[in-house]
């Protein structure tokens, strides 16, 4: 039976009129059964529910079989593709790095002109602060203070620039390892997520154990086991009709 009709010319999937009457037939039969309260009634669901998961397991066969060439082909591109750029990464990866390098030793002789201003700065500040205390009138202080502010400006060593290349991107990212996970869970509980065992919380349950902080009822999952496998549903594509047609 075939099941769709894969066009990669036209990039569409096509279902069969073989496909679509299966399925409603699966359907109807399914639909048919409205209750069960009887073991006849169970039996004819559990049929039912055979028929879809034969169905089911039919689609994804044929739909596998289907991406399967697709697949092989995307791999193949995406191979070719990390190839082709591997090399270029690579030295892109290196320039970055001494890129980097360069930026920190910007970054550390900036600062550092930052520290060696403030050392020229502060004597000044501190000895403006002792006139205006010992000033008598807010004129007197707003003297000292624009005096001051003359003499920082002149004394002050300017603070340079970290120096960005045109079109360059810097991004700052941290480094973060935890060395005690219960500390920081203390301190910062917001900086930690909790994340409940489900497997481990079933085997207690399936023990009997009372889990505290849990509230957990048990829910029946009826389904079917297929004990035969069914032949997967064929994929016709258009280039198989062209290649029967020529024969």
């Amino acid at each position: 039976m075939n099941a769709l009709i894969l066009s990669l010319k036209n990039r569409t999937v096509t279902e069969t009129a073989e496909i679509m009457a299966l399925q409603a037939e699966v359907l109807a039969r399914s639909q048919a059964v409205v209750r069960v309260t009887t073991p006849e009634e169970q039996d004819k669901a559990v049929e039912a529910q055979a028929s879809l998961a034969r169905y089911i397991r039919a689609v994804d066969s044929s739909a596998e079989a289907a991406k399967k060439p697709i697949n092989e082909i995307r791999k193949k591109i995406i191979d070719w593709n990390k190839a082709m750029v591997e090399l270029a990464d690579t030295e892109g990866n290196r320039l970055a790095a001494m890129c980097n390098e360069f930026q920190l030793a910007e970054q550390r002789r900036v600062t550092a002109a930052k520290i060696a201003q403030d050392e020229t700065v502060l004597p000044l500040e501190r000895e403006c602060n002792a006139k205006v205390a010992a000033a008598q009138t807010v004129d007197e202080q707003e003297a000292i203070r624009e005096e001051y502010r003359e003499k920082i400006a002149d004394a002050a060593p300017p603070v340079p620039e970290v120096y960005r290349s045109k079109g360059q991107q810097i991004r700052y990212t941290w480094e973060i390892q935890v060395r005690d996970i219960h500390t920081l869970y203390r301190n910062h509980p917001h900086c930690v997520k909790l994340t409940e065992l489900k497997s481990e919380i079933t085997m207690l349950l399936e023990q009997g154990v009372i889990v505290k902080g849990v509230t957990a009822k048990k829910i029946f999952n009826s389904g079917v086991r297929l004990t035969k496998d069914l032949p997967a549903i064929e994929v016709e594509t258009n280039q198989n009709k062209n290649e029967e047609k020529s024969q």
